[in-house]
This record gives structure tokens, C-alpha cells and sequence, in this order.
């Protein structure tokens, strides 16, 4: 949800900063840079704003709304990528699930052998199996 609106939102800012910046554009360009959230330009124009009079651009807003534009940008960037962590490890759920009950099943059958193997060497004459305990009580 918020990716959506995230993108959504910069896809907004590219194409009033496009309109405003370069009005000869064409509504098909705009469309496609805005759509594509391509940041190209506003990055080599915040290069060039920077370098050249990065006062008056400061003071006009040009140079602070195309670092905004920025911010939001990366803002998409690490929301995307968030996204994929997620979806990474919803798909390691059950390795890692696995993962901590393995060493639970593992000690358990552990201890069962240990006592075994103990109760059979305390016992006297040693444990009997199913069968003879079955006839000696007969």
C-alpha cells in the first residue's frame, strides 16, 4: 500500500516538475519519464543548479524541489527493496521453521537413546524384548 502510494506520489511530482520545467515537452514524454519514474533529468539538472548558482536556485525553490523529488525517489527505491526482503523471507518461512525444530528432534531422540541404553546397562540381566516379557508372564 504504501509503495503504491509512494510511487503514485513521484510519478506526480516528475510530471508537474517536467510541465513546469520544460513546457515544450511533449504530453507523451512527460507521460513516459513520469510513468517510468525516470530521474535522470532531474538529476542532471540539479547538477547544473548546484554548480551554477545553487543560491538563486535555493531561493527560487527549483533546486529544492528537485532534491525532494530525490528524496521521494529513494524513498520508492527502499520501499521496493523492503518488498523484496519480504517476499524473501515469507518464501524462507518453512526452512527456518525447520531450522529451529530440527535441533528440538534431534535432542529428544538423543536423550531417548542415552536413557535406553542406560536403563539396559543398569537393569539386571538387561532389558527383555516384547516377546519374552509376553512368555514369562504366561
Amino acid at each position: 500500500q504504501a509503495l503504491q502510494e509512494t510511487r503514485l506520489s513521484l510519478s506526480r511530482m516528475l510530471s508537474s516538475w517536467l510541465t513546469e520545467r520544460f513546457p515544450e515537452m511533449s504530453a507523451a514524454d512527460v507521460a513516459r519519464i513520469s510513468d517510468g519514474m525516470d530521474v535522470q533529468l532531474i538529476e542532471s539538472e540539479f547538477e547544473k543548479g548546484v554548480t551554477g548558482g545553487a543560491l538563486k536556485n535555493i531561493i527560487t525553490g527549483d533546486l529544492v524541489k528537485m532534491g525532494l523529488i530525490e528524496v521521494q525517489f529513494l524513498k520508492k527505491e527502499l520501499l521496493t527493496a523492503m518488498d523484496a526482503i519480504d517476499d524473501l523471507m515469507e518464501a524462507n518461512e518453512f526452512n527456518l521453521r525447520l531450522g529451529t525444530t530440527m535441533p528440538a528432534f534431534a535432542m529428544a531422540y538423543m536423550l531417548r537413546k542415552t536413557f535406553s541404553a542406560l536403563l539396559d546397562w543398569l537393569g539386571p540381566g538387561g532389558r527383555k524384548s516384547k516377546g519374552e516379557t509376553i512368555r514369562a508372564l504366561r
